[in-house]
C-alpha cells in the first residue's frame, strides 16, 4: 500500500527523541530557541516564533496585527479550512477568492476586485509548493502573510518564499515538506511583531495581566525539527527526481494535464503532484488502476471554502470549482521509491492508454 503522504523519519529523529526523552526537558528547553534560529537562518528573515501548529500560528499573527471585528482577511477559496478558522476566532471576515487558471494559488485579479477599505490583510498561500505571484500583491498598501505550509524551501527570483510579506507562517505537520510531528512557526522581520508573538504564545511565569496562550512548541518537538531541517535539500532532491519521473510518464497521455509542469523544474520545492483529468470516464478508469495497484491518491482542493463557509462575501470562484473537480493529488515523497511505481506506469501504458 502507497499512502498519499507519509513522515520521512528515521534512526536520527528516534536517537534525538529518547535523548531528550532521558534528559527530563521535554516541554522547555534549548533545542527550540536553536530551531527558531537555524530556520530563520534557513529562509533569511531576522525573526522565528515556534508555535504548536499552522493554524495557531496564523491566529496569533492576526491577533498580533491588531485584527478585529469588522476587518476583512482576503484569502483563496482553494485554502485548508485552517485558515478561514483562525480568522474566524477573532470575529473578523474571510473574503473568498479565486485561484489563478493555471494553479491554486490567489488569482491577483480576483484578489483585486474584493479588496475594500476593510481589507486589512492578504493571505498568500504558495501551494504545493509553487511560489504565487507576490509582486502582483505588494505595493497595495495593504498587509501581506505568506502561507508557506506546503512551500518550505520553495524559490521566488531566486529567495526564500516566507522572506517577502510583513509576515509568513509554516505548517510543520507529520504529512508537509519537513516535520516536528506537528507545530509551526512564523517569521518576520518586524522586531516589534516578533516580541509581541514571543510573549504571547505562552502564559506560563507572567505576572502581569495581557491575553497570553497556550501555544507554544514544545523542547522534544523543536529537537525533531533541528534534524529534519539539517535534511531538507536530501528531501527536496528526492522529490525533485519523483517529479522528473512523475512528468516523463504522465506526459505521454493527453488526457492528463501536469500542473504547473514547467515553472515546477525551476523551483527548489515539490509539495504535491497535481494532475488534471477532465474526461470523467478516464478519471475514473485512472483512479481504479490506481486503487489496483494499492495507491492512494488524495485531493487537490481539500474543500471548496465558497461551499464549505457559502456566507462570507465571495467572488466568481470557477477555477477553484474546476481544480476541486478534476484536480487529483499524486503520492510524492522522499520515501517512495521510482520502482514501486514500474508495474503501475507499465499497465497505465499498455492497458489504460485509452
Amino acid at each position: 500500500m502507497i499512502s498519499h503522504s507519509k513522515p520521512s523519519l528515521d534512526k536520527d529523529e528516534l536517537s534525538k527523541i529518547i535523548e531528550i526523552f532521558n534528559s527530563g526537558m521535554i516541554a522547555d528547553g534549548e533545542e527550540i530557541e536553536k530551531f527558531e534560529k537555524d530556520f530563520s537562518e534557513y529562509v533569511e528573515t531576522k525573526y522565528a516564533v515556534s508555535v504548536s501548529n499552522g493554524t495557531n500560528a496564523l491566529y496569533m499573527l492576526l491577533y498580533s496585527m491588531g485584527i478585529k471585528k469588522g476587518d476583512e482577511i482576503i484569502i483563496p477559496a482553494s485554502v485548508c479550512p485552517g485558515v478561514l478558522h483562525a480568522i474566524e476566532w477573532l470575529n473578523a471576515t474571510p473574503v473568498l477568492c479565486d485561484t489563478n487558471e493555471y494553479d491554486c494559488n490567489l488569482s491577483a485579479k480576483s484578489a483585486e476586485k474584493m479588496i475594500s477599505k476593510k481589507t486589512a490583510a492578504i493571505i498568500l498561500p504558495h501551494l504545493f509548493g509553487i511560489p504565487s505571484d507576490i509582486d502582483k500583491f505588494q505595493n497595495k498598501g495593504i498587509p501581506i502573510i505568506e502561507d508557506c505550509a506546503q512551500s518550505i524551501g520553495a524559490l521566488y527570483k531566486g529567495k526564500k518564499v516566507g522572506s517577502f510579506g510583513t509576515a509568513s507562517i509554516f505548517s510543520f505537520y507529520a504529512t508537509k515538506m519537513m516535520t516536528t510531528i506537528d507545530g509551526g512557526m512564523i517569521l518576520t522581520d518586524n522586531e516589534k511583531l516578533a516580541k509581541c508573538l514571543k510573549d504571547i504564545r505562552y502564559y506560563g511565569g507572567k505576572r502581569d495581566y495581557r491575553m497570553r496562550f497556550n501555544f507554544k512548541l514544545s523542547n522534544l518537538n523543536a529537537a525533531i525539527g533541528r534534524i529534519q531541517l539539517n535534511k531538507m535539500n536530501s528531501f527536496i532532491d528526492k522529490r525533485k527526481k519523483l517529479y522528473d519521473f512523475y512528468v516523463s510518464n504522465f506526459s505521454k497521455y493527453d488526457y492528463i494535464k501536469i500542473i504547473k509542469c514547467d515553472l515546477l523544474k525551476k523551483v527548489s520545492s515539490i509539495y504535491r503532484f497535481i494532475i488534471i483529468i477532465e474526461d470523467q470516464i478516464k478519471r475514473n478508469k485512472f483512479i481504479e488502476l490506481c486503487n489496483k495497484h494499492g495507491i492512494t491518491l488524495g485531493d487537490a482542493v481539500f474543500v471548496n471554502l465558497g461551499n464549505f463557509a457559502p456566507y462570507y462575501p465571495k467572488d466568481d470562484l470557477r477555477n477553484t470549482e474546476y481544480f476541486e473537480k478534476n484536480a487529483i493529488s499524486f503520492p510524492i515523497y522522499p520515501n517512495l521509491e521510482i520502482k514501486e511505481f514500474n508495474r503501475f506506469f507499465k499497465e497505465l501504458e499498455h492497458d489504460y492508454s485509452i
